[in-house]
């Protein structure tokens, strides 16, 4: 039988198998998990692979470790992950639909204001135009768009006597509801929201 503290690796009568198993006992390392809930996980990843957890653990650890990425992650995890993005995609589809709802009501919006204008004034809105010089008007600074800067924003030709008098009548329009200000340096603002 040998003797653990014996150093000299000499096998003593007894057990056969006795220097097989300090061999094993030498090679043994011990992990302690930061939680019960990791180690159960660890053992279901390990089952799912149809590993013992010893084996599937030195699996891993070595595939990592020699930059092998066969196993990367375990079913279980995989499934997680998956999980959690099908949430994120359930989520982003609801705001794409709430954002799409409210493009619509703005185009909805903009054409009873349309009609409203065409009915009291001569003339008829560019709604495409109007839709540009909204967008340019919600994104300018809190203090507002100079009419020059507008232009370049909305890429309005001013030498272009057609497009002048289409974002003329735009600008009026949204002066006239109330959803744009105008200073008397040239200065245009969106109103409604700020």
């Amino acid at each position: 039988m040998q003797d653990r503290g014996n150093s000299s690796g000499r096998k003593l009568s007894g057990r056969p198998n006795q220097g097989k198993t300090e061999t094993i006992r030498q090679r043994k390392v011990d992990v302690y998990l930061p939680t019960t809930e990791l180690l159960q996980q660890w053992k279901e990843a390990a089952d799912s692979s149809g590993m013992p957890l010893s084996k599937y653990v030195l699996e891993v650890v070595e595939q990592h470790r020699q930059g092998v990425q066969k196993l990367s992650m375990s079913p279980f995890m995989l499934e997680e992950k998956a999980n959690r993005l099908e949430k994120e995609v359930t989520d982003l589809r609801l705001r794409l639909e709430t954002l799409q709802s409210a493009f619509r009501n703005q185009e909805v919006e903009l054409t009873h204001l349309s009609g409203d204008f065409m009915k009291s004034k001569e003339g008829c809105v560019d709604i495409p135009m109007v839709r540009r010089m909204v967008q340019a008007l919600r994104s300018a600074p809190k203090e507002g768009l100079h009419y020059e800067d507008m232009w370049k924003v909305m890429k309005v030709n001013h030498n272009d006597a057609d497009q002048m008098e289409k974002w003329s009548r735009a600008i009026n329009f949204l002066l006239d509801v109330g959803l744009a200000a105008k200073s008397d340096d040239g200065m245009f603002w969106w109103v409604n929201g700020r």
